[in-house]
């Protein structure tokens, strides 16, 4: 049964509720758009908001901050004496190296879980995260020391899930839903792990709710113990909580120079460590100040995620009393009324409306492949297509537009079906795609000319959007642009084009109908 976390007053935590509300002004900057934030000291949550139609009840994509649920994992699995930090990768993976014929440099053979762990793994480059990531991995040259030199490494992290796997008999999801979970309030339902096509557990392709990511801080914070059980050896997580390995050559901004842990990053504020994913998925922690912050956001790399550190750092841990202070009705009810009007901002409606239904219809896609599936490509591919369920057809070959004065439906392969609305505002629907598990979507709808019609997807299982173009040429073809967002600076979207054809006729206006399906809010 999940244990509720005591809800106080930020006064309570030794912070006014003018400083609360100044700290969710700030941390909402240019370069992100905010969806959840918690804050918690001596274990109270003291503040909390999200910014609709993000909600506390819905897993949040994040990212590489699953590598600290996996060496978490680790963690447990060391305390209960199945695996240790010494272990050979070598030993682990022998019957892989043996049938793959794998022959790898001398190096590797002093190459441990603690390494792979303190992403020291001896490597000069990261393997691909293909179908055969194992192969790739266990291959990929060691030519440093391990132990000696720092990269980030994600296919690594992967392998800690499978190491879970080999000692344990479980799966990493599984294991840490009899083994950790339950112990310390998560309900295994509220998180979504992916897997690879070989069935393993994909470590970037874990979501989670914010107040998840917050308990795992907070047991971080409390040396391994839960309602005094020790669930991680103390020293274990002391070790943790260490820096391991000098990143100082590591790119990025200052709080990715700091030194590295245990699947973590040592903060430049003083005393402060984060589990931190991709575009700002983070959970800070002070254990001197008995404080954990937990933060899902969408920020623009390079520099959106690291101005949300200092606006944590800057306006909320700097504020913080040790003893409480006095509290301010006024303050406290304006505090209340901000965080119930939070939302993301909407998208205007450009006011184009064509003269004749020029889309409404089926189509055939008869060259390339635009499709409007959550991608994500930070290095020129996307990676999650990796996690994309089999059983479903991954291209869009057939769809349909139906347009009526309030919206369009695009429906793609028979299974999929996105309202978007022409006036901008946020409507949130399911969806069935080739990720099911993340099938909550808001979508809308433009006319950028009387021959072009754009609609955009925003997936609430993370800051992903996927912009379809449809354009209608002048031979009577049609053009279909899928842009996804990267949220980087020098490039914001990677873009796949398509060619379709006109299968069946146009349908009368207002013939559409809604056969979406309704959320449970």
């Amino acid at each position: 049964m999940k244990q509720e976390l005591e809800r106080i007053r930020p006064e309570e935590a030794g912070i006014s509720a003018r400083a609360a509300k100044v700290f969710l002004e700030k941390v909402q900057h240019d370069k992100t758009q905010m969806h959840g934030v918690m804050a918690m000291k001596d274990g109270k949550v003291f503040l909390e908001a999200w910014w609709e139609p993000f909600g506390r009840q819905y897993p949040h994509s994040c990212h590489s901050m699953g590598k600290s649920y996996v060496c978490t994992a680790i963690g447990i699995a060391c305390s209960e004496g199945l695996v240790s930090m010494d272990a050979r990768i070598a030993d682990l993976f022998a019957e892989e190296l043996e049938e793959w014929k794998i022959d790898q440099t001398e190096a590797f053979g002093r190459l441990q879980v603690r390494h792979v762990v303190t992403m020291t793994n001896g490597m000069d480059h990261m393997s691909e995260l293909s179908d055969d990531w194992i192969y790739q991995y266990l291959k990929n040259p060691v030519v440093f020391e391990p132990g000696t030199q720092f990269l980030y490494n994600t296919a690594g992290s992967c392998l800690l899930a499978v190491i879970i796997k080999k000692v344990t008999g479980q799966d990493v999801f599984a294991y840490l839903s009899d083994k950790l979970f339950p112990k310390i309030g998560i309900d295994p339902a509220s998180v979504i792990w992916l897997k690879f096509h070989d069935g393993n557990i994909a470590e970037p392709g874990c979501f989670s709710l914010t107040e998840n990511n917050l308990r795992l801080g907070m047991l971080y914070m409390n040396g391994g113990m839960w309602d005094g059980e020790q669930i991680i050896d103390r020293e274990w997580i002391e070790e943790a909580l260490s820096v391991h390995i000098d990143n100082s050559d590591s790119p990025g901004g200052e709080d990715s120079r700091c030194g590295y842990g245990y699947q973590l990053w040592k903060c430049i504020y003083p005393g402060a460590w984060r589990f931190d994913g991709g575009q700002g998925q983070f959970c800070i922690m002070v254990p001197e100040k008995k404080l954990v912050v937990a933060i899902n956001e969408g920020g623009v790399e390079p520099h959106g995620p690291g101005r949300t550190l200092k606006m944590v750092y800057e306006y909320l841990f700097d504020e913080i009393k040790e003893e409480p202070v006095e509290p301010d009705e006024e303050a406290y009810d304006a505090l209340c009324a901000y965080i119930s009007s939070l939302r993301v901002e909407k998208t205007p409606p450009n006011g184009h409306w064509p003269k004749q239904d020029r889309f409404s219809g089926n189509y055939r896609v008869t060259e390339g492949n635009a499709t409007p599936w959550i991608g994500v490509s930070p290095n020129g591919f996307n990676f999650f297509e990796s996690f994309y369920d089999q059983t479903k057809k991954k291209e869009m070959t057939d769809f349909s537009l139906c347009m009526d004065q309030e919206k369009a439906v695009f429906s793609v392969d028979g299974y999929a079906a996105f309202q978007a609305w022409f006036d901008g505002e946020i409507r949130v629907h399911l969806t069935d795609s080739v990720l099911p598990q993340l099938n909550r979507t808001y979508s809308t709808a433009r006319y950028l000319d009387d021959d072009t019609l754009e609609i955009t997807i925003h997936w609430i299982s993370g800051w992903f959007i996927t912009i379809m173009t449809f354009r209608r040429n002048q031979d009577d073809s049609y053009t279909v642009l899928a842009s996804k967002n990267i949220l980087n600076e020098q490039r914001p979207f990677f873009t796949d084009e398509a060619r379709a054809e006109l299968v069946s006729g146009f349908k009368a206006a207002g013939a559409c109908g809604s056969d979406e399906k309704q959320p449970s809010l």
